[in-house]
């Protein structure tokens, strides 16, 4: 199996397909997993890479404290470790928090931002959504800490008609949740994101999209990025809640070859099927 040595630990890593390279970043799961719906379709064109975050997955269980800025760090030493000067970057929730680091610190390693379902300054709203429910995880364990967090992550009417699925994919973090001291390091390293003074420089590309019924990173959030980001656009979904790209698969995969075809030449080949 493949890891990048990055100093502060491993972390493992998947490649996927040729071409310019687009590196797939995760939210707070942390896990490469995350975009196996999407890893095929996107390879058709591009280098894909996807890894599991320092502390999370296979890479090193690294205890706490963590921040976002050092979670940036992971990725530009894993860029360098796979001698990617720069790339196409597509991040969901943290992972949009990440992208947002590198492309106002380190905008010649971004070629183009997708960030989605994500924010970008301390928020008490946002801050509540975990406050409420560390005492869960803290005092009734794992399995009824991740059995409340899909009430905020998935729409009512998907939980009702795909609840078999949503139970396997409960159970697999239950299983992956072996060290909660990490995860609530993860967590106090989000609540105090905010780069609301360097948004404003990123200059790279940037696409960002929301859905309507979002309930743990609401429009309102990519709203405030839109306009601190210029020449952004913005896209808002009708559905899908945080989870949109597992939950709307077809419509998140659409977005993303559109924002990728949108960074092609005039004479690039006609894009792919779409997820």
């Amino acid at each position: 199996m493949p890891f990048a040595d990055i100093g502060t630990g491993r972390l493992y890593y998947e490649t996927h397909g040729d071409g310019e390279p687009l590196v797939l970043v995760t939210g707070l799961g942390g896990l490469a997993a995350f975009w196996a719906p999407h890893v095929d379709a996107f390879a058709r064109r591009h280098r894909v890479i996807v890894y599991d975050h320092r502390g999370t997955g296979q890479s090193t269980p690294t205890p706490g404290p963590y921040t976002v800025d050092g979670m940036a760090d992971d990725l530009v030493a894993l860029m360098d470790v796979l001698g990617i000067a720069s790339a196409h970057l597509c991040g969901h929730s943290t992972g949009g928090a990440i992208g947002q680091i590198l492309g106002a610190r380190h905008p010649a390693r971004v070629r183009s931002l997708l960030l989605a379902a994500t924010w970008g300054r301390r928020d008490p709203y946002f801050r509540r959504c975990f406050d409420a429910r560390l005492p869960i995880l803290t005092g009734l364990g794992a399995e009824t800490y991740v059995r409340v967090t899909s009430l905020l992550l998935y729409p009512p009417d998907w939980i009702s008609r795909n609840y078999g699925r949503m139970l396997e994919m409960e159970a697999a973090a239950v299983a992956g949740l072996t060290n909660p001291e990490i995860l609530m390091a993860r967590i106090a390293a989000i609540c105090d994101f905010d780069p609301s003074a360097e948004v404003g420089s990123i200059r790279a590309p940037t696409r960002i999209v929301t859905a309507r019924d979002d309930m743990t990173t609401p429009p309102f959030f990519a709203e405030e990025l839109h306009a601190a980001i210029r020449g952004s656009t913005l896209t808002v979904v009708d559905w899908g809640g945080h989870m949109f790209p597992l939950t709307a698969p077809a419509v998140f995969g659409g977005l993303v070859h559109d924002w990728l075809a949108a960074q092609a030449p005039a004479t690039a080949a006609p894009a792919q099927p779409r997820t």
